[in-house]
């Protein structure tokens, strides 16, 4: 797959891809060195602006950024969540668009770890977030 570092996802999980056309959401496995999954083709030829490859523990992300011509690449771990603040970390559950979910291997919601600091001022930002599928 263009731009993406197969290497660095979860073995198997689900993949949110985000094309200037459309969304790409799934599950997927990694095999051989390759992402097996449905929407396959939607890679062939374009790299997406984003990409969150996530299992319950972990998430890979990979973001475009097409004014530079370079990409951020993010590994995000559960485990990093153990040594923060708890009053820190906001978690909610997003609905999955019925669209996705019509197979029956697609859960009904995902998570989202908000994961919040104070800056230099003292005011509340969000400093980052993971994707996590129910185990």
């Amino acid at each position: 797959m263009l731009g993406i570092s197969i290497e660095k996802a979860p073995e198997k999980g689900f993949i949110l891809a985000c094309f200037r056309e459309r969304p790409v959401f799934g599950r997927y496995e990694r095999k051989s060195g390759e992402i097996i999954f449905e929407g396959w083709e939607a890679f062939r030829e374009k790299m997406p602006q984003e990409c969150h490859l996530f299992d319950a523990d972990t998430e890979y992300r990979m973001v475009a950024r097409q004014a530079r011509r370079d990409r951020i690449e993010l590994v995000l771990t559960a485990r990093e969540e153990e040594t923060m603040e708890p009053d820190l970390l906001y978690t909610e559950n997003v609905l999955i668009r019925e669209e996705y979910r019509q197979d029956g291997t697609v859960p009904e919601t995902i998570t989202v770890i908000n994961r919040y600091q104070y800056s230099a001022d003292d005011t509340l930002m969000l400093k980052n977030y993971r994707l996590s599928a129910h185990p």
